[in-house]
């Protein structure tokens, strides 16, 4: 569809239908959601004739300060308003038709957002990502009075940015997910590990530990290095460095998690009832002061 026949659709001047493909250009360098909404309350007001804006967040049955970067000036003195007085969502008001998708005429509905926050001719559009209204652009200005081209750039925008909240929160979980995979993949390592290069030992009174010690005696710390995998005694010798569970993991790129089983581990084969005890056992006899 050629951009003319696209503004047609929309309901907007060709130039408009331009300005709002160059805004969503902008929008998808956000990062965050965040700055999202701040960036957009700010493409409004300077490119569409808005004096202010804020985006607000759906509730149950209010609007509250919608997540944002600080904004400018008055617009951010309205999202402080509604951060303090979240405002309640009334059945008949412009807002509550906008989140149940319920047409009717904008200039003849109430509106508890305009009167709460004493704004002058207002128009909003509703954000909705998949299925369900997320939150709502709300832009205001002193004159002129709002037409029906301005509700459609307005509600156009409202989409553009819909369509920018599923890329930021697409991205921002690929990032936690690409992260955890890395976390397992390290975890099913070390794992291995244990099963390849762990001793073959058969239960004692002293633990799960060497049964018959070569030479007929083995002293607690070399009890300690035997009954311990290669990635045991890494941690071990980590652990005795006094360093915490989220060091190691540093240290061993794994995740906190996987240092926390290891630590279970070390303590159940070395028969200890905490970190200072299993140490002590590791280290053995004049080597843990």
């Amino acid at each position: 569809m050629s951009a003319v026949a696209e503004a047609r659709a929309l309901g907007v001047p060709l130039e408009t239908f331009e300005a709002l493909v160059s805004a969503r250009a902008r929008l998808r360098e956000s990062v965050t959601v965040g700055e999202l909404f701040a960036r957009a309350v700010e493409i409004a007001c300077a490119d569409f004739g808005f004096n202010r804006g804020l985006v607000l967040s759906v509730g149950h049955s209010a609007l509250s300060g919608g997540e944002s970067d600080p904004l400018d000036g008055a617009s951010d003195m309205l999202r402080r308003s509604v951060l303090s007085s979240p405002i309640p969502i009334r059945p008949h008001t412009l807002e509550h038709d906008l989140i149940e998708g319920i047409s009717s005429d904008p200039a003849r509905r109430a509106s508890a957002v305009q009167d709460q926050l004493s704004l002058g001719h207002v128009a909003m559009g509703a954000i909705v990502p998949e299925t369900h209204v997320l939150a709502l652009l709300v832009l205001d200005r002193d004159a002129p009075e709002v037409t029906p081209v301005d509700r459609a750039v307005v509600a156009g925008f409202a989409t553009i940015i819909a369509g920018c909240v599923e890329r930021v929160v697409l991205r921002a979980r690929s990032v936690e997910v690409s992260s955890e995979l890395r976390y397992m993949s390290a975890s099913a390592q070390a794992l291995m590990a244990e099963i390849l290069e762990a001793p073959v030992s058969l239960p004692s009174d002293q633990g799960h530990g060497p049964t018959f010690a070569p030479g007929g005696r083995v002293d607690s710390g070399n009890r300690g290095r035997m009954v311990l995998s290669v990635r045991e005694r890494q941690v071990a010798a980590l652990l005795a460095e006094g360093r915490s569970n989220r060091d190691i993991a540093r240290e061993l790129v794994v995740s906190p998690e996987t240092v926390k089983g290891h630590v279970g581990r070390i303590l159940r084969k070395l028969n200890a009832s905490n970190r200072a005890e299993a140490v002590a056992r590791y280290l053995g006899p004049g080597e843990d002061s």
